[in-house]
């Protein structure tokens, strides 16, 4: 399995790959919403598993409306379990690889390359 280098910021490896794919910024939003609302189900899935406590947690801030710091808080008070890090970690590692293997479908090998570097792979 790739790593993800982890430094980077979940937003700006969507926005830097969304660019160089060059996406038409009419279609972004309606992507990064759709691509959130599958990261959002697939980590509360797999939290679950794991933590059904910390699961409910994220499900619970997010039913009172959390914004994204408030999203960001929960995942890293719950993240304080090995196995829920390891579960975030993962599972956001191959979020970000089928966002990249989608989107390599379609690049030139340019674009694949520029993407490759931009998360180093």
């Amino acid at each position: 399995m790739r790593t993800i280098k982890t430094k980077l910021n979940f937003q700006k490896v969507l926005d830097k790959v969304l660019e160089i794919a060059e996406l038409p910024e009419s279609k972004r939003q309606e992507f990064v919403t759709t691509f959130y609302e599958y990261l959002y189900m697939r980590m509360v899935s797999e939290i679950r598993e794991v933590d059904e406590e910390g699961a409910d947690k994220v499900m619970e801030a997010n039913t009172q409306g959390a914004d994204a710091k408030k999203l960001k808080k929960v995942f890293e008070e719950i993240s304080q379990n090995p196995k829920v890090k390891a579960t975030v970690d993962e599972v956001t590692d191959e979020v970000i690889a089928k966002l990249v293997d989608d989107v390599a479908k379609f690049a030139t090998e340019e674009q694949k390359q520029q993407i490759l570097s931009a998360i180093q792979l």
